[in-house]
């Protein structure tokens, strides 16, 4: 009898050993998420793994960033394409076939390394990711009514053997904010101060277009809360504003999208569109239950990005891990290193406060990106 519960507790020992925890985060309790009932087993479920990169890689890359950037830098202006990005920051052979294997071996299903080669995607279902990650997936529910899948736990593992090898994995723990798109902007009314001649004077772009179509531009729209443009208002709101540009419409959508009215959306599509006068508009969009790591791992995938992105996103500070926000921060600076630049809104509510206590929402919250500020608000500068 002794040597059979030696035996079990030897056992048990052991495959506690070959899983480990990898990141945990505070939780979104009192965010506006609220956790209810364990998902189906047999539902099928997405993951983005973000694969490390070494202190040589993001050495260089701070470096390169910093010389392309600086006027002052014979390098200036030097950017690089996406495959020579991925030839300097991409995983060795070995990290992302060791990878590839665990996820495979263990039951995932379309598990592929992707084009910038430091990020992979896999699938599994609830029953299949529950035993790997050692963490059940419950449905989570939003101040808004809006249904994401996430696990139950504030924190999950990974198999020994890679965890050296991966820097996050989205789709467990982190969430976007409960209360993003909620609030409606109260706008002035018509002419007196939001109108497109007034901006355009503030900006000090009046006489300037229409720009040059050699110029893109483009507004990303998280759609985790059906967030979507109007085509028909777009021309309404040209001929009001901006009767010159009738008939210019998005010039490439990238993502899921369909025909909506999403005020949010709608907005930026907008008003981007016409103080850009004549730039070739983008939308890129992005649905499912974890749209950040996503984007970004398609973003470093893409061979030809805009030269502006325009992000209206946040996330949930308390599920936000080190590791989470410098990987992105990397992203920030390889999509940089290929002449892009991306610039984040600061919110409705400018650099918001929770419960008396600063609180700074990712991803306007991170290093290296540029910030909207709302008006009558300084903008952070880095």
């Amino acid at each position: 009898m002794m040597a059979k519960t030696g035996m079990l507790l030897m056992t048990a020992v052991y495959g506690a050993a070959l899983s480990i925890p990898h990141e945990k985060v505070k939780g979104p309790e009192g965010s506006g998420w609220i956790k209810h009932e364990r998902i189906p087993r047999n539902k099928l479920l997405e993951f983005t793994i973000a694969l490390k990169h070494t202190d040589a890689q993001k050495a260089w890359l701070k470096e390169t960033i910093d010389a392309v950037s600086d006027p002052r830098n014979a390098r200036y202006g030097q950017y690089l394409s996406m495959q020579d990005v991925a030839e300097k920051m991409s995983a060795t052979k070995e990290t992302s076939d060791a990878v590839l294997t665990a996820f495979t071996g263990a039951g995932f299903t379309g598990v592929e390394l992707l084009p910038a080669r430091d990020f992979a995607r896999a699938s599994a279902t609830h029953a299949v990711a529950a035993e790997f990650f050692k963490t059940e997936f419950c449905r989570w529910e939003s101040s808004r009514n809006v249904s994401i899948t996430r696990a139950c736990s504030p924190f999950y593992h990974l198999p020994q053997t890679i965890a050296g090898a991966i820097d996050t994995v989205g789709g467990l723990i982190h969430f976007p904010l409960a209360t993003y798109g909620a609030k409606m902007a109260v706008h002035a009314k018509a002419g007196a101060g939001d109108n497109i001649d007034t901006l355009r004077k503030t900006y000090n772009m009046v006489g300037v277009g229409p720009l040059t179509k050699q110029s893109t531009t483009c507004f990303v729209q998280f759609t985790i809360h059906d967030e979507w443009y109007s085509p028909n208002d777009l021309q309404a709101f040209f001929e009001r504003e901006s009767p010159s540009q009738v008939g210019q419409v998005i010039a490439r959508k990238i993502g899921p999208w369909h025909p909506g009215n999403g005020w949010e959306a709608n907005l930026d599509s907008q008003y981007l569109a016409a103080m850009g006068n004549g730039v070739e508009t983008w939308v890129w969009s992005r649905d499912g239950h974890d749209p950040w790591l996503p984007f970004l791992s398609n973003l470093a995938s893409i061979a030809d990005p805009p030269l502006v992105m325009s992000i209206s996103y946040g996330q949930e500070p308390g599920t936000l891990t080190r590791d989470y926000i410098e990987r992105s921060n990397v992203e920030m600076q390889k999509i940089g290193l290929r002449g892009t630049t991306v610039v984040v809104a600061s919110g409705d509510d400018g650099s918001t406060c929770r419960s008396g206590k600063f609180n700074p929402v990712f991803p306007r919250g991170a290093v290296l990106r540029s910030t909207e500020a709302r008006r009558g608000e300084a903008a952070p500068k880095y």
